[in-house]
């Protein structure tokens, strides 16, 4: 009765379980590029820049640029007013040319010195004149000689303050030292500058034509970036647009902002329609493992 029971079970679960089909479950299968990457966001900057300082104090007089402009290296940019430095080299031309007449002065008298002296050697030698003449003689010849030596020694001091003077007037003048774009203005026509304690910045130039990405990279990730790897990034203005590059360096020394320690990782870019600006947002993908041609679910 028991093994009725079971086979007569058996065959009804059977029966039963030929009416229910079953429900599979499809998907096409495709192939594509696989990559894994380390996101993290960084600032665009100039690659080449340089910040135009004055060296010399006095009122800003002309400006000769605007933001934004081209310009070549040795161009002028500005001029500071140069009316106290050129007044200190005309002093000291002055200065110079007295000194410089004291001692053709001074040269007749050694020359007068000098033959006098060897008069007294003459008249000495045939004891026409007593020793103690002799002696007279040759110590003022000695004085006059230290005289011309020492007015020697002034031109030379005032020579040296001259150039110095006729350098810090050349400062008045503003060039450019390197060919780029004026991309900040920190003075204005009309401001004073102050040199005396620190160099005054008044311009920025930069050479937009190469930028540089500099990316914030956590310490929890800085060790799968290296220099040489693969990287792209893309800008707020325009998320589809995507710049490829590779990571030149990372800067060894930190930044730790909020307790969050940040390494730089710097990626340079050409850059020769100038579309990347400084200070633009970018966010960059470091390429730490790529796959061609897998399957994809």
């Amino acid at each position: 009765i028991v093994l009725a029971a079971l086979v007569l079970a058996a065959t009804g679960a059977a029966l039963f379980a030929g009416h229910k089909k079953p429900n599979y479950e499809t998907a096409v299968v495709r192939r594509g590029d696989l990559e894994v990457t380390i996101s993290e966001s960084g600032k665009i900057q100039p690659k080449e820049y340089v910040d135009v300082g004055a060296q010399v104090s006095g009122q800003l007089k002309t400006f000769l640029f605007n933001i934004g402009d081209k310009v070549k290296k040795g161009e002028l940019l500005a001029e500071i007013d140069e009316t106290l430095a050129k007044s200190k080299v005309e002093a000291d031309q002055a200065q110079l040319k007295e000194l410089q007449a004291s001692r053709e002065q001074q040269q007749a008298t050694l020359s007068l010195s000098k033959a006098n002296a060897d008069r007294a050697k003459m008249l000495h030698d045939a004891d026409a004149i007593s020793l103690a003449e002799f002696q007279a003689a040759e110590a003022d010849l000695k004085v006059q000689m230290a005289k011309l030596q020492q007015l020697d020694a002034q031109i030379e001091r005032q020579q040296s303050t001259l150039t110095g003077d006729q350098a810090s007037l050349s400062y008045t003048k503003i060039y450019a030292p390197m060919s780029g774009t004026i991309v900040s203005q920190s003075a204005v026509v009309g401001q004073t500058l102050n040199a005396n304690q620190t160099t005054p910045t008044i311009l920025r130039i930069a050479d937009l034509s190469v930028m540089t990405v500099e990316a914030d990279v956590s310490e929890a990730d800085v060790l799968r970036v290296h220099a040489g790897e693969e990287a792209y990034f893309t800008t707020i203005g325009d998320m589809d647009k995507k710049w490829t590059t590779q990571v030149r360096q990372v800067l060894p020394q930190p930044e730790t902002v909020n307790d969050v320690v940040l390494y730089k990782a710097l990626l340079d870019i050409e850059n020769k329609d100038e579309v990347l600006k400084p200070e633009m947002t970018a966010q960059v993908f470091f390429v730490t493992g790529r796959a061609h041609d897998a399957i994809l679910a």
